[in-house]
């Protein structure tokens, strides 16, 4: 069984959410575990340049809002999508086909 909790510092244009994930298991000979897992990452507009970046395939770019410090791996949108996931061809297909619906 999981269970996650997440907590958001308000809704301005960037915020941080964190999110707690409790997997607790029970083994055949009654030994009871619980595997916490604690995640913090910044929430951007979907609108955000490192979105664009990634979704373009800019590595340079990316990699220079790494160092610079303005993005993380971690980053997601206010929908929750992650720069890997718009990284994916099958999210620019999605999107095409928002546009045209």
């Amino acid at each position: 069984m999981t269970t996650s909790v997440t907590l958001t510092s308000g809704r301005s244009k960037a915020w941080r959410a964190m999110r707690l994930d409790m997997r607790q298991t029970h083994s055949h000979n009654g030994v009871f575990s619980a595997i916490p897992h604690l995640l913090v990452y910044n929430v951007l507009p979907a609108d955000s340049p490192v979105f664009s970046i990634v979704q373009d395939g800019q590595l340079r770019e990316f990699q220079a809002l790494l160092r610079e410090g303005k993005a993380s791996l971690r980053d997601q949108d206010e929908y929750g999508a992650s720069l890997l996931f718009v990284s994916l061809p099958s999210y620019h297909h999605h999107e095409v086909a928002n546009r045209i619906a």
